[in-house]
């Protein structure tokens, strides 16, 4: 994989993160949270999901990876 393909990968696997974090904070605006202690919790568990997700950067490169290597018959 040269520099160019390997940015291109990188750049589509950030976006997908990008999209699955304004998912989960989409989620929490709709919630409806009655109590500020609720709206804490939410705002915990929405930090949490959002650590999850931008920790998962390796294991989408390596998954991509291995995806192309199977797909276009190049190595992993």
């Amino acid at each position: 994989m040269n520099k160019t393909e390997r940015l291109e990968l990188e750049n589509k696997i950030l976006r997908g993160m990008l999209s699955d974090i304004r998912k989960s904070i989409q989620k929490l605006d709709k919630a409806s949270t009655t109590s500020s202690e609720e709206r804490i919790r939410e705002t915990y568990r929405m930090i949490g999901c959002i650590r999850h997700i931008a920790g998962s950067f390796t294991d989408r490169m390596s998954a991509e990876k291995y995806r192309r290597g199977n797909t276009e018959g190049g190595q992993t």
